[in-house]
């Protein structure tokens, strides 16, 4: 099969001439079918694994058609002015859609394998889920320089594996995406975008590790940092109704450097154990807040108070209580400090606790091998240091807070809601 196109508008004649010839040129037959009248043609490009579909690159703008030519569709994207498209290619590896414009510079459609897979079937489903190619894993360094101005570079696209599918219909209701690894153990879940037409949900090949218990990983901290799966193959399925969709992901190691494996899979329990103590300290974090929050009302109903003798009684154990909650919670004073997120400045000389688990939980996520001793190291420094102190602070609220409450109730003054106590094995 070939294909020609012609352009006439050096002689005012602005239609698209688009022809292909199945008998070695012997005939032609247009396939200009539904393009636009007004817009001659710059180039015509088959898909290397689908001949039924076509590109053409048009003086405003590019179309494509998935049955050889019966029928065309205007390709929008989400940033394609009107351009004139001078030529088409198609990624042989990726399977992207790359064109050159007149003025606009180079343009690329990241995977198109909704258009390489689509046929006259695909508008007769409800739901369709297309395949997806295989996803690499990929880990990238910080640059030091922050200040300078980057250079100006085109926008890649979401790291990991993109899950395209096309809804008919809008939908609703809570609808997930569960992966799987090769045991068909549950990896993780992602929302099901809901909206008519074609949709891609990214996954960036990183997941919560379980902890040594087995138990599912629970988000509470800050942060909560995820490390990148082993290479291998996963599956997913979509259940929609009484419906369900099932595809395969094939993730595939960096190809730049010799992955270790081994060592990518001993990251996994320290990461959770760290992650564990991270929302324990978030916890503490809230706890310590609320409480400080409220004294802030009881200051306010103790300066009321007419009788000198109680107000300066109440003052007293108002000093005095305030005085064993920083001694009790100050690693958990997050407010008023460096960057809203540390302990004072004074005490910034290792860093603060909290900045310092989450730096420590990304240094060891990031890089593809085991955990180095200074990590295995530290870690144990900061669970030791974050355990002592969840101990202090449940020590604080069973009997400081509760003295405190029965203190503020003999007076008539509004109790300070006590908080629940922090277990770290949550």
């Amino acid at each position: 099969m070939v294909y020609v196109a012609f352009d006439n508008h050096r002689s005012d004649d602005y239609q698209p001439y688009v022809y292909k010839t199945t008998d070695f040129g012997r005939t032609w037959k247009s396939i200009r079918s539904n393009l636009p009248t007004f817009g001659w043609v710059h180039v015509i490009r088959e898909h290397p694994e689908n001949k039924n579909l076509l590109f053409v690159g048009t003086e405003f703008g590019i179309y494509t058609s998935y049955n050889s030519g019966l029928s065309w569709i205007k390709i929008n994207g989400t940033n394609l002015p009107t351009v004139a498209v001078h030529d088409i290619a198609v990624h042989p590896r990726e399977n992207d859609l790359i064109i050159g414009t007149h003025g606009r510079g180079i343009w690329i459609l990241d995977d198109i394998c909704y258009l390489s897979q689509a046929g006259p079937e695909l508008f007769e489903n409800d739901f369709y889920l297309f395949n997806s190619r295989p996803a690499y894993l990929f880990f990238t360094a910080s640059r030091g320089d922050i200040y300078s101005s980057p250079g100006f570079s085109g926008k890649n696209p979401p790291p990991g594996v993109g899950l395209t599918y096309f809804v008919k219909k809008d939908l609703s209701g809570d609808l997930r995406i569960k992966i799987y690894d090769e045991n068909q153990d549950p990896v993780i879940e992602l929302p099901l975008l809901k909206k008519a037409g074609l949709n891609r949900s990214s996954w960036n090949l990183q997941f919560m590790p379980r902890s040594a218990s087995g138990n599912k990983p629970v988000s509470m901290g800050l942060f909560n940092v995820m490390v990148s799966v082993l290479p291998g193959n996963y599956s997913f399925s979509i259940k929609i109704g009484e419906k369900e969709y099932r595809g395969q992901i094939t993730v595939r190691p960096d190809p730049r450097f010799e992955l270790e494996v081994d060592g990518l899979r001993k990251q996994y329990p320290l990461v959770a154990e760290l992650n564990k103590i991270n929302n324990a300290y978030a916890r503490g974090v809230t706890a310590f807040r609320n409480i400080t929050r409220a004294l802030e009302k009881t200051r306010s109903a103790i300066n009321l108070i007419q009788d000198a003798n109680k107000k300066s009684e109440a003052e007293k154990r108002l000093k005095q209580f305030e005085a064993a909650l920083n001694n009790a919670g100050n690693i958990f004073q997050t407010e008023g400090t460096l960057l809203g997120l540390s302990l004072p400045y004074q005490k910034f000389l290792r860093g603060p606790i909290n900045t310092r688990l989450i730096s420590l939980i990304q240094s060891i996520a990031a890089y593809p091998a085991a955990p180095t001793a200074t990590e295995i190291q530290q870690a144990g420094e900061i669970k030791e240091m974050v355990t002592e102190s969840i101990a202090r602070l449940n020590e604080f609220i069973k009997k400081d807070l509760e003295d405190f409450n029965k203190f503020l109730e003999s007076n008539q003054l509004t109790l300070i809601q006590k908080p629940g106590l922090i277990e770290e094995n949550n």
